[in-house]
Order: C-alpha cells, then structure tokens, then sequence
C-alpha cells in the first residue's frame, strides 16, 4: 500500500507532519480527517518502497538508550493527559533517531485506526521485545499505563546500566588483543621476510623453529586472501550450526554445567529472570502470562524449557515455589525466597530484591575475571612475540657459535 507524507492541523491548530497509508491520495485525506486533523498537503512519498521499509527494519536498530528515552518521555505525557495520538506526535517529533521516528510513525496510525497501543507494539518485536508490549497490555487493561510505564523504564534503565558496566569493563581486554594481534601480523608479514633476504645472503641454514615461522610467514602473505574468506565461511557454518535446537540446548546445557563458567552463568540467568519477572508482576501481568514471557528472556534453553514445565504445572494449581524447586535449575535459594514471598504476598519484592542480590554477584565475579582477563591476553601475546623473535634470532646465535 502506499505512503503519503502529509502536513496537517490538528484540532488546537497545531502543525503535525507525518506519513500515512492508504489506496490513493483521497483515501489518505479520509483517514486524515478521521484521526482529527486537518490536511493542508498530502503527496505520495518518493522512494519509499515497501521493500525498502522493510530493509530499513532489517539493517537499522534501535539502541537501547533511544528506547529508554521513548519510554521515560510517553509515561510523561501519559500521566499529564495527553491523548495518546498526541503523545506520538510529540515524540515523533522530538525523537532524534530516523528508525525509531519511522516505527513510532506506524505504531501511530495503528492507534488511531483503533488498535490497541500493545497489539501495536507487538508489529515491532525487534524494537520493542516480548516483556514490553506485556507491560503495556496490563497496563491498559488496568488503566494505570503511565505508572507501568515507568516502572518499564526504570527496569530498561537498570539493564542500561548492566550493558554499559559490562562494556566499559571489556574496552581494555579488547583493546589490548587488538593491538596485540596487528602486532604480531605485523611481525610476521613484514619483518620475517626481511630477516629472511638476510640469512639468504649469508647462505645461513635455518633451525628448525625458523623455517616453520618462515613457512607460516610465507603461506600467511600468499594466501591471506584464502584465509580471510575460510575465515568467514567457517564462522558462518558454526554459527548456523549453533543456532539449530539441539546444538543450541547442548551448548546451554553445557554453560550451566561448566565448572568455570556454571556458576557465573547461572547467576546471570536467575538475576535476568528474577528482575523480569518481578517486573511483570509489579506492573500487573498474571502470573502465567509472565511466565511465558519471561521463558524468553533468560538467554539459556535449558532453563527455558524447564520454566515451560513450571509454568504447566501452576496452571494446574501448584505453588511456584514448589514448582521452582523441583525444577532445580535456579539454586535452592530461590525457590526458598519465593515461597516467603508466597506467604506475605509479596513475590515481586522478593524477585527485586533477589535480582539486586545476584546482580551484585554477578558484577563483582565479572569484575574479577575481567581483571585476571588482561594480564592473561598480556602474558599469552608476550609468549606469542618471544618465540617470534626467538626463533628468528637463533640463526644469529647458531652463527656466532660456529664462528
């Protein structure tokens, strides 16, 4: 269907610009007049294609902190009495993002056609995820969105701020593999070969270590281009075959059962489940509803696939605390929290404050190992270089000893 670009007035005489949908231009005027506005222009978008909307939803993100924005500004305007089209025009507005205007655009025209603003977020589950369009929906079906919505932004936020910690702590174990791999192909690209034309010259047998760096050095600039292109080949097979369901369950089961690593990981996933699901259950979602979102969202199938099993069991009238236990993929610490939050009808301040537990947990193991990480990638770079130039220097040695 095409798209018309419009300039229009609404009904206080403000000047609205948007994009609207319709058979032809007349067709686009109706609607217009329909959501209450007054159209001075209606043109059809030039190159615009359907086709090219949808690879704009395909190769353009919206990032985290643009989302948590949108949402802090609409539970704003929500809890000032704005109209919810008004609320979008807003924000359409005054959204700096391109792609996120574009899906705010959409997600307009489905409310004033008569859609409901979860059923309208949900057309954009790449933008908005699983728990956010809940959150919504309970929201409107309890008439305190603005209040869900910011509880919404408060839990985006406290993940912001998880995904920024975590990306500070990583910038210098990256940079130092960076510069330490450009440096070691460096040696081995474009100094090797000069100390080769050397000992050549001399007519200087090389040792053992030596021809093979040479013969590394050698096959690496003959063929990097090979190698460059099995690299890629080899990553995009292995991700594809990661990515099929029994690979993709084995290698979670093996996250969880990993004696370096289990650990960890697990308190990441009981962190993640706990602040999502007493998230839902703050902002209103029924117990079941939350379940299945939160199956989702903890990033491990084997964990997934056991929430399933609780969540069939309490539909038929089980405790979750109980659920939780025999499930026995969370430690014996949660199931034990959640049964006090049972019994005092709390279980949403409980999960918060289990999460608040795990997460600092979770930070300070990650912390730790990121500390040991660098000194590690240093040590293993400087046992990289060190026989590089060991081996290229034993020739000189051996020389000397002749003489």
């Amino acid at each position: 269907m095409p798209s018309f670009q419009y300039v229009a007035l609404d009904a206080t005489g403000r000047r609205v610009v948007g994009a609207v949908e319709g058979d032809d231009q007349r067709t686009a005027v109706r609607r217009l007049k329909g959501m209450g506005y007054y159209p001075t222009e209606v043109r059809e978008a030039e190159g615009r294609s359907e086709a090219e909307g949808i690879r704009m939803g395909l190769f353009s993100r919206v990032s985290h902190g643009d989302l948590t924005t949108f949402t802090r500004q609409l539970a704003d305007l929500v809890k000032a009495g704005l109209p919810m089209i008004r609320c979008f025009d807003a924000l359409i507005e005054h959204t700096e993002s391109p792609t996120l205007t574009a899906i705010l655009q959409k997600v307009r025209d489905d409310v004033s056609g008569g859609s409901s603003l979860a059923d309208a977020l949900e057309k954009h589950p790449r933008v908005f995820p699983k728990v956010y369009s809940s959150m919504v929906r309970a929201g409107e079906a309890s008439g305190q969105l603005a209040e869900i919505l910011r509880r919404l932004a408060l839990f985006l936020e406290t993940e912001r701020e998880r995904r920024v910690a975590v990306r500070s702590m990583l910038a210098y174990p990256v940079f130092v593999i960076t510069v330490g791999t450009i440096g070691v192909l460096s040696l081995v690209t474009v100094v090797i070969p000069r100390f080769v034309e050397i000992y050549e010259e001399l007519g200087q047998a090389l040792p053992g270590p030596t021809q093979v760096l040479v013969a590394l050095s050698a096959f690496m600039r003959g063929h990097w281009w090979e190698l460059l292109l099995a690299v890629a080949i080899g990553q995009w097979l292995i991700r594809a075959w990661l990515r099929t369901p029994f690979m993709h369950y084995q290698i979670d089961r093996v996250k969880l059962r990993n004696r370096v690593t289990g650990k960890l990981t697990q308190k990441f996933i009981v962190a993640r489940f706990a602040r999502t699901m007493a998230t839902l259950l703050q902002g209103g979602v029924d117990v079941l509803t939350a379940f299945a979102v939160v199956r989702d969202g903890v990033g491990n199938e084997v964990v997934a696939r056991a929430l399933d099993e609780v969540r069939g069991r309490i539909r038929e009238g089980e405790m979750i605390s109980a659920q939780l236990r025999e499930a026995a993929v969370f430690p014996a610490l949660v199931p034990h929290m959640v049964a006090l939050g049972e019994e005092t009808g709390n279980v949403h301040g409980v999960l918060n404050s289990l999460a608040d537990m795990y997460d600092m947990e979770v930070d300070a193991a990650t912390k730790a190992a990121i500390a040991i990480m660098g000194p590690a990638m240093i040590a293993g770079l400087g046992v990289v270089v060190f026989f590089i130039i060991s081996a290229m220097l034993l020739p000189i040695f051996q020389m000397k000893v002749g003489m």
